[in-house]
């Protein structure tokens, strides 16, 4: 949705009741459920996961874990970044 469109009342589309959704906080396609979606995603296992979540971008509700995608490419560059600037 661009700015122009959020200004003009157009909020995304409509839910199953006919009531406008903000896309601005949809999620579906970036958020992660479990940690096998999650590992299947970074490449690892879900036990893995499981073992380093401290160290991972992740957060719990509840019991179940949870990543957002964009999140976990932006923690991603950022490790690259500083494995970089550790070889300079």
């Amino acid at each position: 949705m661009n700015a122009r469109a959020y200004e003009a009342g157009d909020l995304g589309r409509s839910n199953e009741a006919g009531e406008q959704r903000d896309d601005r906080f949809d999620l579906s396609g970036d958020l992660l459920e479990g940690a096998e979606k999650i590992g299947a995603f970074m490449g690892l296992t879900a036990r893995q996961v499981y073992h380093q979540r401290e160290s991972l971008p992740i957060f719990t509700i509840g019991a179940k874990l949870f990543a957002r995608k964009s999140t976990i490419m932006k923690w991603i560059a950022e490790q690259e970044m500083r494995a970089q600037a550790k070889r300079a």
